[in-house]
């Protein structure tokens, strides 16, 4: 999983509870002292503690991905708590907490057939995820989809070639671990990935759009491809040959 270092400003985990340092310039005169009272009384510079996720979280302990400064963080827990549902399975379910003026709310975002986001953009509004759709034309049809802010699913395209699909038999080396997601824009407009060359006689490389196949990337190397926007029925090749 990949995720972008945006800084998130957490400074220590007590008990269940995330705290942020709200850094101020003089802790005589703080803009937030409502905020500093019981734990937060003694801290130094004007911090104080705020309570991120809901006290009760059905025994889980939650663990921060990503976040956007002391607005927005990216939350995963091995136990669904708030308005989530068990679809997060044995990978948990993902949240997005945001920060208001009546204070934290817990939003979980990971979609039915969903595992764990793969990216998310740098405002926290859009997240990656690599799922199966409804009816999968082939076991291990897996795609990328992206979850927009109001909670819809756009996909973006298929992982591995239809031909991949086609030609996979029970004992080949599993599918879904022939490809690497590399990294993304920061709204995921822009999508990379890579793909094994070869394995087990099956080759889950794109065809027809040649490009360079480097070395080191499994056992007969891989290449490199790229979605651009969504809707997409195959990838372009971000390689390039020696012509």
């Amino acid at each position: 999983m990949s995720f972008r270092g945006l800084g998130v400003a957490v400074v220590a985990l007590v008990g269940s509870l995330f705290v942020f340092g709200l850094p101020v310039a003089s802790a005589d005169s703080c803009p937030n002292a409502v905020f500093r009272t019981g734990s937060s009384a003694g801290l130094p510079d004007c911090r104080a503690y705020e309570m991120v996720t809901p006290p009760f979280k059905s025994g889980g302990e939650p663990f921060v991905e990503t976040g956007n400064g002391s607005d927005g963080v990216l939350v995963r827990s091995l136990a669904a708590f708030g308005e989530a549902l068990a679809d997060g399975g044995f990978e948990g379910t993902t949240y997005i907490a945001t920060r208001s003026a009546s204070g934290w709310m817990s939003q979980p975002i990971t979609p039915p057939r969903g595992r764990t986001p793969q990216d998310v953009s740098q405002d926290l509004s859009r997240t990656l995820w690599v799922m199966f759709p409804a009816s999968p034309a082939y076991r291990f049809d897996q795609r990328f989809y992206i979850r927009q802010a109001d909670g819809s699913l756009v996909e973006v395209g298929p992982v591995l070639p239809p031909a991949a699909m086609a030609v996979w038999q029970p004992g080949d080396y599993q599918p879904e671990a022939a490809f690497t997601y590399k990294g993304g824009s920061a709204d995921l407009s822009h999508v990379l990935f890579s793909v094994q060359s070869a394995s087990d006689g099956v080759s889950y490389l794109w065809p027809g759009l040649g490009g360079e196949i480097s070395q080191g990337g499994g056992e007969d190397g891989e290449s490199l491809y790229e979605y651009v926007g969504s809707g997409n029925s195959s990838p372009r090749q971000v390689g390039v040959d020696n012509s």
